[in-house]
């Protein structure tokens, strides 16, 4: 999981994604915190609770 990458990374991601195998591929999740869904997107892939604090975490790395 990837939270606010910059932008040249999305550009790398694209050139490496092809050459790498399908399933790790898959394992590869960008989240952009003002997102609407960025909250409900960590409890997805993470459950309520752990989903709750890494989101609560990402605010407060935001904040500063």
């Amino acid at each position: 999981v990837i939270v606010d990458p910059p932008a040249i990374f999305h550009n790398l991601w694209a050139a490496l994604k092809p050459i790498l195998p399908p399933k790790t591929q898959t394992k590869a999740e960008f989240i952009d915190s003002r997102a609407a869904a960025a909250a409900a997107r960590f409890q997805e892939l993470f459950g309520a609770d752990l989903g709750a604090h890494i989101w609560q975490l990402v605010q407060e790395d935001r904040a500063l």
